[in-house]
C-alpha cells in the first residue's frame, strides 16, 4: 500500500476513534446531569407505594367507597402514567437547559457533526428515560404487588414504551425550538396535547385503529407513527439552526413538523391499507348477496379479521380474538380495521376462484350488487367514505358510486359517479338489475341537473358506463322492494309506478305503455311484495300489499296476487289473503316461483310468525288459485329451480327437511333436516343446478354448492 493510501486510511481510522470518544463522552456527560433525574424517578417509585398506604387507611366515606382492589387498580394506571412525566422532563432539558447554561456555542464548536451531537444526545436522552422508567416501575412494583394484581401492569409495558417515545420525541423537539427548558416543557405538553386529542379524534371519530387490539396501544401506536417526524424535524433543526438562537430555526421547525406529520399519515394510511387487504383465510363473517338464477357467479360481502389475538383491559397477556359465530355479533364495529371496510368478492362457482374483490369504503351494511345470468358482467354500488378505512361521510349514508366489471375479462369497465349531458346521478336508491341479454344494466336513482333535483327514476346504461338514460318513470319504495323487472326474453321493462299502474317501459325513451292499473279508491296505500314474469315472458305474477283503513286507531293490510298478461290483456286477481287475525296492519309475506316454462305459478304466504302459511298452485287460463295438498306450518323459502319444472320449499327453522314442488303441487322432500340445520342460509341455484348454501366449517361461515339429490357438498368458499 502506497504512502498516501496508508495516510488516508489512517486519518479515517483515528476520525473514527475520536468521533466515538466524543460520543461516549457526550453520553457519560448526560447521564452525569442527569442524575437528578434518575434521584426524581426513585423517589416517584417510593411515592405510589406511600400514596396507596396512606389512602388505603383513609375513611372509606371520603373515599367515595372505593375498595381496596379498586384503588390498588387505580395506583397500577399510576404506575405506567409517571414514567411519561421522566420522559418530558428528559427530553425537553436537552437542548434548552444548554441554552439556559449557556454552553451551546461550546456544544457546537466540538470538532463533530451536528447530527452526531443530536444523536449522541437523543441517546442519552432516551438511556435516561428508559432508566427512569425502569426504576418508577421495578420499585412500585416491587413495594406494591397488588398493584400489579389488580392491573395487568405487564401486560401494558408495551404501550408504555411506544408512549415514552412519543413524548420524548414530542418534548426533544420542543427544547430545539424553546429559549428555555420551562419554555420547552411548555411547548411540549401544548404540542403533545394537540396531537394526542388529533390522535383520539381520528380513533374514536374516523373510526380509524391501526390494529384493533386495546384502545391505548392503538393510541400508542399512532404516537409512534408521529414520533418519527418530531425527531425527524427536530435534527434538521439542530444541524440548520445556526446555533438555534435564530428565528431559522422556526422556520424549518414547524413547516418541516408539518411535512413530517403528513407524511406520516400517508404511510400509516398505506400500511392500515395493506394490513386489512382481503385475506380469504382470514374470512369470518360471509353475507351471500346475490345469486342470479343459473349464473354461474356468486356475489359476496365479507369481512376478515386480520388480528388473531386480542387483549382484555383486565386480563394479563393476549388471548385468541372470538370468532363472530362464538361471539353471535355480526360486522362489531370495535373488532378490528376490516369491521368497518369489508370487501365484495365474486367468486366463480365452478372452481371456487376469485373474479374480483372489491374494498367497500367503510359501508357499515352491504349496498346493491348485480350479476347477469351469462356470468359474465357484475355490478357493485358503493357509498362515498371519509379515509381508508374510516366511517362514512354521512351518517346514513346512500351509494352513489357504481362499479362495473368484465368478469371474463378480468377487467373493470366503469367506475364512478354515472352522469351525462348535465345531469348527474346523485344516490342510487335500489340495487341495480342486469338484463337478460346483458347488455343494459337497469336502477332506480335520483339525480341533479341544472334545473334542479330529480327526485327518483328508473335509469339504464351500458356496461362501459356510456348510453346513461332516464326512463322518467318512478317506482316507489325502490330499495325496500323490487317494483320493476326486466323481461326474460326481450330488453324491455316492467315496473309499478306511482300512480298505482303497471307499466311497459321501453329502453330507447319511448313513452311507458300502460299494462294494468289497481283502481281501487279504497286503497290508501300499496306496497309491491313480488314482481316475477313468467320464463316465456307472456304472464307477470304481481303481489301487492294493499292498505286499508279500518277503524279510526287500526290500519288493515290484504294481500293479493294478480295474473297479468303482457300482451295487454286482463289481468285478474287469482289469491286473496285476508290480515292477520291479531295483528291486522302486519304485512303477508307473499313469494312466488314459476316452474315448467311458465305453466305452473305456486304462491307461498303467510305471516312472519309462520302461522296461516298457504301453498297455491294457478296454471294459466284458470280464474283462481288452488291450494296444494300440503299447508306449511313453518317459515320457508320458495324458489324456482332454473330450466326445471319444480320449485324448491327451504326452511327458515332448520328443523324441517327441504321439499321439491313438482307443477302439480306434488311434494317430496330431498335433503334431511340435517342438511338444512347445517346448511342453514339458503342462497340460490348455479347454472348446473346445485343448491347454493351457507354453513359452517370449522367454527367459520361458508359457502357450499349440494346436489339435491344426493346432498353431496363441495366448500366453494373461503
Amino acid at each position: 500500500m502506497s504512502g498516501p493510501i496508508r495516510a488516508r486510511w489512517g486519518g479515517l481510522r483515528l476520525s473514527n476513534i475520536r468521533g466515538i470518544t466524543i460520543m461516549r463522552s457526550l453520553l457519560i456527560r448526560e447521564f452525569h446531569q442527569g442524575r437528578s433525574l434518575l434521584a426524581f424517578s426513585a423517589l416517584l417509585g417510593i411515592l405510589v407505594p406511600a400514596g396507596y398506604v396512606a389512602l388505603s387507611h383513609t375513611s372509606p366515606y371520603r373515599l367515595y367507597a372505593v375498595g381496596q382492589s379498586e384503588l390498588a387498580a387505580i395506583f397500577g394506571k399510576l404506575i405506567l402514567l409517571l414514567p411519561l412525566v421522566v420522559a418530558l422532563f428528559a427530553g425537553a432539558g436537552l437542548f434548552a437547559a444548554e441554552r439556559d447554561r449557556g454552553t451551546l456555542p461550546v456544544l457546537f464548536a466540538l470538532p463533530f457533526s451536528r447530527r452526531r451531537i443530536w444523536l449522541a444526545k437523543a441517546l442519552a436522552g432516551l438511556a435516561l428515560t428508559g432508566t427512569g422508567a425502569a426504576i418508577i416501575v421495578g420499585l412500585s412494583v416491587l413495594l406494591l404487588p397488588q398493584a400489579a394484581r389488580a392491573f395487568p401492569v405487564a401486560a401494558f409495558l408495551p404501550d408504555l414504551c411506544l408512549g415514552l417515545i412519543f413524548v420524548f420525541s414530542v418534548a426533544l423537539f420542543a427544547s430545539t425550538v424553546s429559549g428555555s427548558a420551562i419554555a420547552a416543557m411548555v411547548v411540549a405538553l401544548l404540542l403533545g396535547g394537540l396531537l394526542v386529542l388529533g390522535m383520539g379524534f381520528v380513533w374514536m371519530g374516523l373510526a380509524g385503529p391501526l390494529l384493533g387490539y386495546h384502545p391505548l396501544l392503538d393510541l400508542a401506536l399512532w404516537g409512534l407513527a408521529f414520533a418519527a417526524a418530531l425527531l425527524c424535524a427536530s435534527a434538521l433543526v439542530v444541524s440548520r439552526g445556526e446555533l438555534l438562537q435564530s428565528r431559522r430555526r422556526h422556520l424549518l421547525a414547524f413547516p418541516a413538523l408539518l411535512a413530517g406529520l403528513l407524511v406520516s399519515v400517508f404511510l400509516v394510511s398505506a400500511v392500515a391499507r395493506w394490513a386489512t387487504r382481503y385475506q380469504r383465510d382470514r374470512v369470518e363473517v360471509v353475507l351471500p348477496l346475490h345469486a342470479t338464477p343459473g349464473s354461474p357467479v356468486l356475489m359476496l360481502s365479507t369481512q376478515a379479521d386480520p388480528v388473531p389475538l386480542e387483549r382484555g383491559a383486565d386480563t394479563k397477556g393476549w388471548s385468541r380474538r372470538a370468532t363472530g359465530r362464538e361471539t353471535n355479533e355480526v360486522g362489531n364495529s370495535s373488532r378490528g380495521p376490516l369491521y368497518r371496510s369489508a370487501y365484495y368478492v365474486a367468486i366463480d362457482l365452478h372452481s371456487g376462484r376469485e373474479l374480483f374483490t372489491l374494498r367497500q369504503p367503510a359501508s357499515p351494511d352491504p349496498q346493491g350488487v348485480a350479476c347477469s345470468k351469462d356470468g359474465r358482467f357484475a355490478a357493485v354500488t358503493t357509498v362515498p367514505g371519509s379515509i381508508t378505512w374510516g366511517q362514512p361521510e354521512e351518517l346514513y349514508p346512500r351509494p352513489s358510486r357504481l362499479h362495473v366489471y368484465d368478469l371474463q375479462r378480468g377487467t373493470r369497465l366503469f367506475a364512478g359517479t354515472p352522469e351525462t349531458a348535465g345531469v348527474k346521478v346523485e344516490h342510487i336508491d335500489s340495487w341495480p338489475q342486469w338484463s337478460g341479454s346483458g347488455r343494459y344494466l337497469a336502477f332506480h336513482a335520483s339525480s341533479r341537473s341544472i334545473e334542479g333535483r330529480n327526485p327518483g327514476s328508473l335509469w339504464i346504461m351500458h356496461p362501459d358506463g356510456t348510453g346513461l338514460r332516464d326512463l322518467h318513470i318512478w317506482a316507489p319504495y325502490p330499495f325496500l322492494h323490487r317494483p320493476w323487472v326486466w323481461s326474460p326474453t326481450e330488453d324491455v321493462l316492467y315496473a309499478y309506478d306511482d300512480e298505482e299502474q303497471l307499466c311497459r317501459v321501453p329502453i330507447d325513451g319511448q313513452k311507458p305503455e300502460v299494462v294494468w292499473s289497481l283502481n281501487d279508491p279504497a286503497v290508501r296505500k300499496t306496497y309491491v311484495l313480488a314482481l316475477e314474469p313468467s320464463p316465456d315472458g307472456r304472464w307477470l305474477a304481481l303481489a301487492l300489499s294493499r292498505e286499508i283503513a279500518g277503524d279510526p286507531e287500526g290500519i288493515i293490510r290484504i294481500t293479493t296476487v294478480h295474473a297479468i298478461p303482457t300482451s295487454g290483456g286482463q289481468g285478474r286477481a287469482i289469491a286473496t289473503f285476508t290480515p292477520h287475525p291479531i295483528h291486522p296492519s302486519r304485512i303477508c309475506n307473499t313469494q312466488l316461483a314459476w316452474v315448467a316454462e311458465g305453466r305452473s305459478l305456486f304462491i307461498l304466504a303467510g305471516f312472519f310468525d309462520g302461522d296461516n302459511s298457504h301453498l297455491l298452485r294457478w296454471h294459466p287460463g284458470e280464474s283462481i288459485s288452488e291450494p296444494t295438498d300440503t299447508k306449511l306450518t313453518y317459515p320457508a323459502r320458495l324458489v324456482a329451480i332454473p330450466e326445471s319444472a319444480e320449485a324448491l320449499v327451504y326452511p327458515g327453522d332448520g328443523d324441517h327437511a327441504p321439499l321439491l314442488l313438482n307443477e302439480d303441487g306434488g311434494l317430496r322432500p330431498v335433503l334431511s333436516a340435517e342438511f338444512a340445520r347445517e346448511h342453514s342460509w339458503f342462497i340460490g341455484f348455479d347454472d348446473t343446478g346445485r343448491i347454493l348454501t351457507r354453513g359452517w366449517r370449522n367454527d367459520r361461515p361458508a359457502v357450499f354448492a349440494s346436489d339435491l339429490h344426493t346432498g353431496r357438498s363441495q366448500q366453494l368458499y373461503p
